[in-house]
């Protein structure tokens, strides 16, 4: 008996019923609940809940759109000089198109009104003057009637601020045209008068000119086209 007994004190203190007695059922154990599932990744990593929330993410910029530009003023066409068709204007240029807003200087530009596509007749270099298309146009007329026909004089020459110098003056001995012995000096007084500013002078800025000239000439949806 008191082996007994010492065996049941046993299997009691291990949590065990006394085996003389009748089985009983046990009630349902419950299920042992389960660690909250993290939230995110972040959450998962040790030392997650005592770190402070992520801060909001920062509200995008949006950019206030600007006010449409308005529209340039047309260009105050007028009379041409001889040997230019049919309207005629000087345009206001930047001497260096880098610095928009600091000198300026005049390109001269000619104007035969048609319904079609802008045709840009210009002298290559640039060099001469574009009076030299004066009798082109008949050509261009019988082509097609309908082109919208420019010239431009490049910056230095024709009526574009022209780089001119007295060597050009009537009582010189070739009169308008410059002799060879007449080009060290006509250099000379051109470089005095631009000094510095004579490299804007260039294909680079001619280039920025007629582009500015389209830009202030073309209607909307209007093509313009140069030959080549």
């Amino acid at each position: 008996m008191r082996n007994k007994t010492t065996l049941c004190l046993l299997l009691l203190a291990a949590g065990c019923d006394d085996p003389g007695a009748p089985a009983s059922e046990s009630p349902d154990a419950a299920p042992a609940p389960a660690p909250d599932a993290p939230q995110t990744a972040r959450d998962a990593l040790p030392g997650a809940a005592d770190a402070a929330p992520d801060a909001a993410p920062p509200a995008p910029d949006v950019a206030t759109p600007a006010p449409d530009a308005a529209p340039p003023a047309p260009l105050p066409w007028g009379a041409c000089p001889e040997r230019f068709r049919s309207e005629c204007v000087t345009l206001r240029v930047p001497l260096n198109h880098d610095e928009p807003e600091g000198e300026s200087i005049e390109v001269f530009l000619s104007h035969r009104p048609g319904t079609g596509a802008q045709l840009w007749l210009l002298q290559g270099g640039p060099g001469a003057s574009a009076e030299s298309f004066y009798n082109f146009y008949g050509f261009l007329d019988a082509v097609d009637p309908e082109l919208d026909i420019y010239t431009l004089e490049h910056r230095g020459v024709g009526d574009a601020t022209r780089l001119g110098c007295s060597a050009e003056a009537a009582g010189t001995p070739d009169g308008f045209q410059i002799s060879a012995g007449e080009w060290p000096d006509c250099l000379t007084e051109v470089k005095a008068a631009w000094g510095d500013r004579l490299a804007h002078f260039s294909t680079t800025q001619a280039a920025h000119d007629l582009a500015l000239a389209i830009d202030r000439t073309r209607r909307p949806g209007q093509r313009s086209l140069s030959p080549s």
